[in-house]
């Protein structure tokens, strides 16, 4: 019998009126909530998520003149070394959470 098999015959009969069977089918959409699918990378030493491009104003309160372009997470596994590169006209604005810490060389 495969263990994908529908047949309950192997259970106690006394269990099988607790039992559900878990359903694969897509869930309903929630109004007025959409699922965007974000532009994940990912490699042996971890990985690039671009959760949003902005556009627009983009303005940080207490950050002035700065605009926001796009907002990032990326995880790095210990151990990985990370390439440099450059960009030509960009500033950056980095959050590392208290638990990990930020290495710049």
């Amino acid at each position: 019998m495969s263990e994908f098999s529908s047949d309950e015959s192997w259970i106690a009969e006394n269990y099988v009126g607790q039992l559900s069977n878990q359903s694969y089918d897509a869930p309903n959409p929630i109004d007025g909530v959409e699922f965007l699918d974000p532009r994940l990378a990912n490699d042996e030493g971890g990985d690039f998520c671009e959760i949003a491009r902005l556009v627009g104003d983009g303005a940080i309160d207490g950050l002035d003149g700065f605009r926001v372009a796009q907002v990032n997470c990326s995880l790095v596994l210990p151990g990985t070394i990370k390439a440099w590169h450059v960009h030509r006209n960009q500033q950056d604005v980095w959050f590392v959470p208290p638990s990990h810490r930020l290495l710049v060389g």
